[in-house]
Order: structure tokens, then sequence, then C-alpha cells
């Protein structure tokens, strides 16, 4: 039977961790690249989706490396990533907006004013 490898993937607010575990949840190799944050402005909080893309891709190449599988050996990969962030993509799947973190506090002032019309 054949060998099979499972890797993780966290697209953090810090770093981007990758994992790759046997099946039976060994861990044979971990990674992580750190994030940038870009604060352009005073609330405004962003980072380059060709990073984070890199990141994720510079992450698994490590894990694979490290642990010396075949690319073909990997059953699965999960990811995962940070919360109530916006990314605004075109038809073929670009990036046409900075990734807009859920740190970015921009919006305060409407969150505010919808918790007031709420009630």
């Amino acid at each position: 039977m054949a060998r099979r490898y499972l890797i993780g993937v966290d697209v953090g607010t810090t770093a981007t961790k990758a994992v790759l575990v046997c099946e039976d949840g060994r861990v044979l190799a971990e990674a992580a690249a750190p994030s940038r944050l870009i604060q352009p402005a005073p609330g405004h909080v962003e980072q380059d989706p060709e990073e984070i893309l890199q990141s994720v891709l510079e992450t698994v190449a490590s894990v694979v490396r490290q642990a010396a599988v075949e690319p073909k050996e990997v059953a699965a990969m999960a990811l995962d990533g940070q919360m109530a962030g916006l990314l605004f993509i075109d038809e073929a799947w670009r990036a046409v907006t900075p990734y807009d973190s859920w740190l970015d506090t921009r919006c305060s002032p409407y969150v505010q004013r919808m918790r007031t019309h709420a009630q």
C-alpha cells in the first residue's frame, strides 16, 4: 500500500503555518512564513494577496521537502484562514484589491450606526 500524507495550512494574521502529517497523525514537518501587515493610513490594515499566496506555496513546499515525501503521496490538503476579511477578485480569479484585514477599523462608525438603529 502506498504511503499517504496530509497537509494542513493556516493562513493567519501574523504568519502562514503548514504541517505535514502521516495518516496516523504523526507530525513529520512544520513550516511558517511571516505575514506583512500594511497600514497605509490610520485604521487601515491590509495584506498583499500575492504575498499571502506565496506564503502558502512556500510553506507547503517546505514541509514536503523537509519530510522528503513525493508530492503525489499527499492525499489531501486543508486550508483555513483569517476571519472577516475582504478580497475582491475578477472573473479570472485574480485579486483586484488588497486583502482587507479583520484588523481594519475603517468601518467602525458604520458598525456603531447599525447597532444604534437595530435597537
